[in-house]
């Protein structure tokens, strides 16, 4: 049963829902959608640097959520 988790700037993702987002972002990137893989990317630990305060203090209320089957909910 795939679950759905949402995600925000700077959250430290579970080893499950990073493997997930690393799936999802490569599947996007095969399916040549470079901008919004790059958008997903943002999410993942090396990229935590990325996000200005601003974006961090927004918290989860301005992040998407991904469901691990691969669809997205905005």
């Amino acid at each position: 049963m795939p679950t759905t988790t949402a995600l925000w700037a700077g959250q430290q993702l579970s080893g499950q829902d990073e493997v997930g987002l690393r799936r999802f972002v490569h599947a996007l990137r095969r399916a040549g959608n470079d901008e919004l893989a790059e958008d997903f990317e943002r999410f993942l630990p090396e990229n935590a640097d990325r996000w200005t305060d601003e974006e961090r203090a927004a918290g989860a209320q301005a992040g998407p959520a991904l469901r691990l089957d691969g669809t997205t909910e905005q």
